[in-house]
C-alpha cells in the first residue's frame, strides 16, 4: 500500500493543509492531555497531527511505511524543534509490543488505509486503559461542501481519468465508516465533531455537531446518540463528555450508521473503550527512549 504514496512526500510536504489549531485544543481537553505518555502518530506523512499534539505528551512515536514521508517528518520535527520524537520504519499493522503503554494512538486521514478492526484490535494490547485512539478526516474533493473549483477539478480528472474514481492503481470502492468498524473493538465509546473552515483573516474552526456514540457491536444492542445543546461552546466543557457523564447531553436512540452533515469540512472521532472493557494489557517494557 506504501507504494501509492511514492514521491509524493515533497508534495505533501508543501502543499497539504494543516490541521486547525482549535481541532488540536479539542482533543487536548477532551481527553486531557497534560504533557504525559507517549503518543504513537500512525501513518504520519510529513507530520502535520504530531505537530499539533507532541507538545501533550512525553515522548512521540511516528511512523509510516514510507521512507521519504518519515525524512519528511523527521524535517518537520527539526524545524519545530520538537526533540522527543522516534521515527520508525513500518505499518501500523506491524507495530511492535516495543511501543507500549500508549496514551494515544493518531491517524491523520491513514485510517482508511490499514485493516481498521484488525489494526484497532492490536492497538488494544498496546493503548493505556484510559487511552483512545483519535482519527482526523479532512474533507477531499470527493467530499465536503460543494465548490465549484472541485467541480472543475473533477471534471479535468474524470476527463483524463475516466468517469469511475481512481484510488491508487485501482478504482475507488465504498467501504464502511470508522464509526461501523470502531464499534465492533474495544474502542467503541465514539465522540466525533464535524467542523468547518471559516477561511478569511483568520482561520476559525467552527464546530457543527458533536455526537456521542455508546456501545460495543450491533450485537449488543443500538447506541446512544449524544447531542450537546450548544455545539459550538461544547467543547469548552472539558471532561463534559469524557466517561459515562450525560449531564449536558439530549439523548435519542439512532442507528450505528449515522452520518455527519455531508458539507462538513473536518472530522475528528475519538475512540475510547466501553467501561474499560478490554482484551489485553499493554506491555511493561517499551522502546530504548
Amino acid at each position: 500500500m506504501h507504494e501509492l504514496f511514492a514521491g509524493t512526500a515533497d508534495c505533501y510536504r508543501r502543499f497539504r493543509p494543516p490541521y486547525p489549531v482549535e481541532a488540536f485544543d479539542w482533543i487536548i481537553a477532551q481527553h486531557g492531555l497534560n504533557g504525559t505518555g507517549r503518543l504513537l502518530d500512525c501513518g504520519c506523512g510529513a507530520g502535520g497531527v504530531f505537530l499539533g499534539l507532541a507538545r501533550w505528551f512525553s515522548h512521540t512515536i511516528a511512523i509510516d511505511p514510507d521512507d521519504a514521508m518519515l525524512a519528511a517528518a523527521r524535517l518537520t520535527a527539526m524545524e519545530n524543534r520538537i526533540e522527543a520524537i522516534t521515527f520508525l520504519h513500518s505499518r501500523v499493522e506491524d507495530v511492535p509490543d516495543s511501543t507500549a503503554p500508549l496514551r494515544m494512538a493518531t491517524f491523520g486521514a491513514s485510517f482508511h488505509w490499514t485493516d481498521r478492526i484488525m489494526v484497532a484490535q492490536r492497538l488494544d494490547k498496546l493503548i493505556e486503559t484510559n487511552g483512545a485512539i483519535v482519527i482526523l478526516s479532512p474533507s477531499s474533493l470527493w467530499t465536503g461542501r460543494a465548490r465549484d473549483w472541485k467541480e472543475v477539478v473533477i471534471d479535468t480528472i474524470k476527463c483524463w481519468l475516466g468517469e469511475e474514481r481512481r484510488a491508487g492503481s485501482g478504482t475507488y470502492r465504498a467501504r464502511p465508516q470508522h464509526q461501523e468498524c470502531l464499534i465492533e473493538t474495544p474502542f467503541c465509546a465514539l465522540t466525533e465533531i464535524a467542523a468547518r473552515l471559516d477561511h478569511g483573516r483568520h482561520h476559525r474552526l467552527s464546530v457543527l455537531d458533536i455526537v456521542r456514540f455508546e456501545g460495543c457491536s450491533r450485537r449488543q444492542g443500538r447506541g446512544i446518540r449524544t447531542r450537546p445543546p450548544c455545539p459550538a461552546v461544547a467543547p469548552l466543557a472539558g471532561g463534559a463528555f469524557r466517561g459515562r457523564d450525560r449531564a449536558l447531553g439530549h439523548f435519542s436512540e439512532a442507528p450505528m450508521n449515522s452520518t455527519l452533515p455531508p458539507e462538513t469540512e473536518l472530522q475528528v472521532l475519538a475512540g475510547s473503550r466501553w467501561l474499560g472493557r478490554r482484551s489485553g494489557q499493554p506491555s511493561s517494557h517499551g522502546l530504548n527512549l
